[in-house]
């Protein structure tokens, strides 16, 4: 008898053992759903605004847009009758098994490049399309793309393409990492194409098809929605106040020299893919039938509308009458509502079906020749659902990370100004009342973090936000406007006055303190509301180090600033302790890991400054022992004529 017979013949479950798996699996199933797609809507939202911040005022406020994104959806046969959720569910199924049709419908009634189009195209599209987060929904989103691109004019498949690529964070995470880790001497131009070539995996064989296909119907627009927006504003997304740096030059340049090589190199990278990525299966999960649609009735109004210009394509009567119709009152209603999508019928009866894809396989490491696989049991079952319950988790889990990052960019929207307005003190941003008793306008200095007046005109503007992440983000980005002179300063270049004159020849450092190094060699200003952000990383990495290699931390730090020689991070670590002491509201709203973080990078600096640690050198050069391969360490002297001091060798 064969093992998995025994595994048939032993594991016999009984019906209603069965019954109570599957009902609890359906109903985490669902609420996991349905929680990534509120998450996935929010990003969408936070980004499509943080990008075109000049569109809020069109929506709303930045208090109603906050508060709509928060506020949990509610279903909408709650709200509207079930009629138009019938109606609504049948336009939904229309556009994403018909492509071609709904391109047609798309391009008819968006007749100009506008703010609704845009709207659409990043908000509304992604939603109707699950966001693209099950390979059925990806495919048939790229099909229609590809429709728009091949027939119609390329200001309306420009939007698409671009809210297509923006659903995929996870490229966008990798290749700005890659980027960011390669050798900073080398050409920008190779350090992005490489970069390129490693981050393509997260990419699925959809987008490079759509791409190439952008490619060959203009190299021109490929150039300006490619390179010189998709590109360039994902590397500003990731490197605030960057926008004048070598790379962004580039990308804007390059976007214009469409008969270069260099044009071609970066295209080039993105088709050179190893291997694509594969989605998620939407009928794996055995819910079809439950596929949750989150819209607001705007979008709602605005399908409405669209259908009415295409009735031959949706099936809708011309003689509807009003009352069955959405009302006009929906057209600026941005309250959140949901419905369950039933795709029972699209996806072969909404049971799991393996025949087109080797998903499965991968999971369990099934071959493709085996046929008893075809035969589910339970246990088979139970691991495919576990499977996908798992994969759901992780992709809640990244939603939540990338809404950190859409939150930290539509904040600092809540702090500029209008652009007709001329350039104020540093006060104004924090003055919604430009009338009030603001300070003098003399004397335009850059605000003190003990300041009173700051902090009042401060917390005016906070009253308005409730999101504790959005909150977070403008207190840096405010306090980022403070003097960086700071009492506690010199106590810390102690440190580097005294190992000016001392290199560490670390031919034989692990990488793991080499990313330390580099990190704090390269630590900038340039981006004053990241500071914190960037020391608390600094320090939560060196602590995880330590524990990895049995070292006492103080000492790992000790060891990368004397190779690393970059007084800015001193001078930044001191100011961190500062705005600590005056703003504890900042300390209280960082996540966990920034707070270990920082406080070990402010205490070890000072515990390195006070024991005057550099005088000590021989003690840490025989004690400190950062790699664990080698017992010792080598040293050379660097002379400047102003220090003659002994340095061991």
């Amino acid at each position: 008898m064969k093992d998995r017979d025994l595994i048939d013949e032993n594991c016999k479950f009984p019906p209603q053992y069965k019954e109570m798996c599957n009902r609890n699996y359906n109903t985490q199933f669902s609420i996991s759903n349905l929680q990534l797609q509120i998450l996935s809507r929010q990003n969408t939202l936070l980004t499509h605004f943080a990008s075109r911040p000049t569109t809020i005022s069109i929506f709303g406020s930045s208090q109603t847009i906050l508060k709509s994104i928060e506020k949990s959806p509610r279903k909408l046969i709650n709200k509207y009758s079930s009629h138009i959720l019938n109606r609504l569910s049948m336009w939904t199924i229309t556009l994403v098994t018909m492509p071609n049709e709904a391109a047609n419908s798309i391009s008819k009634f968006y007749t100009s490049d506008n703010e609704k189009l845009k709207f659409f195209g990043y908000v509304t599209f992604p939603a109707l399309f699950h966001h693209f987060k099950t390979d059925e929904f990806n495919r048939s989103a790229a099909a229609l793309i590809f429709h728009l691109i091949a027939s119609h004019p390329l200001y309306i498949a420009n939007v698409f393409v671009i809210s297509y690529f923006r659903n995929c964070s996870s490229f966008f995470e990798a290749l700005w990492h890659n980027y960011d880790s390669s050798d900073p001497n080398t050409d920008e131009l190779v350090r992005l194409t490489n970069a390129i070539k490693k981050a393509n995996v997260c990419l699925t064989r959809s987008h490079v098809n759509l791409l190439f296909s952008l490619y060959k119907r203009s190299k021109t627009n490929f150039g300006r929605v490619i390179y010189a927006r998709l590109l360039y504003r994902s590397y500003i997304d990731f490197h605030e106040d960057h926008e004048n740096s070598p790379l962004a030059k580039i990308l804007l340049s390059i976007s214009l020299m469409v008969r270069t090589s260099q044009f071609d190199s970066i295209l080039n990278a993105f088709l050179d893919q190893d291997y694509a990525y594969r989605k998620i299966p939407h009928n794996s999960s055995g819910k079809a039938n439950q596929t949750p649609i989150v819209l607001s009735s705007h979008e709602i109004y605005c399908l409405q509308s669209l259908v009415k210009t295409s009735p031959e394509i949706f099936k809708y009567p011309k003689n509807e009458p009003s009352r069955l119709m959405v009302p006009n009152s929906s057209e600026n209603d941005f309250e959140q509502i949901y419905f369950d999508l039933d795709l029972t019928l699209q996806l072969n009866n909404g049971k799991p079906n393996f025949s087109n894809t080797n998903y499965c396989n991968d999971l369990f490491g099934v071959s493709k020749e085996d046929n008893s696989f075809e035969v589910i049991n339970c246990i088979e079952l139970y691991m495919l659902k576990e499977a996908v319950r798992e994969e759901y988790n992780r992709m809640i889990e990244h939603e939540k990370f990338t809404k950190s990052l859409s939150i930290k960019l539509f904040s600092k929207q809540l702090l500029e100004l209008p652009q007709e307005q001329k350039p104020l003190p540093w006060y104004s941003y924090f003055y919604l009342d430009r009338q009030s008793t603001a300070p003098p306008k003399e004397k335009e200095v850059e605000p003190k973090i003990e300041s009173k007046a700051f902090k009042y005109s401060l917390h005016k503007l906070l009253k308005l936000v409730e999101n504790q992440e959005a909150k977070l983000w403008i207190y840096l980005r405010s306090y980022s406007k403070c003097e960086r002179s700071t009492p506690n300063c010199d106590n810390f270049l102690k440190i580097f006055n005294s190992k000016r004159n001392i290199k560490m020849n670390d031919e034989h450092e692990s990488n793991l303190i080499h990313k330390i190094v580099y990190q704090i060699k390269n630590f900038s200003t340039d981006s004053p509301c990241s500071i914190v952000e960037n020391i608390s990383r600094i320090g939560f990495f060196i602590l995880n180090i330590a524990s990895h290699l049995g070292s006492e931390p103080t000492v790992i730090l000790s060891n990368c600033i004397q190779i690393s020689q970059n007084r800015q991070f001193a001078e930044s670590v001191a100011w961190c302790q500062l705005l600590f002491e005056y703003v504890p509201e900042i300390r209280d709203l960082m996540p966990g890991s920034w707070i270990s973080g920082s406080d070990f990078i402010i205490e070890a600096m000072m515990e390195i400054s006070t024991k005057n640690c550099l005088d000590e050198s021989d003690e840490y050069s025989d004690d400190s022992k950062i790699n664990k391969n080698d017992d010792t360490k080598k040293f050379e002297v660097i002379n400047d004529g102003d220090n003659d001091s002994n340095v061991m060798i």
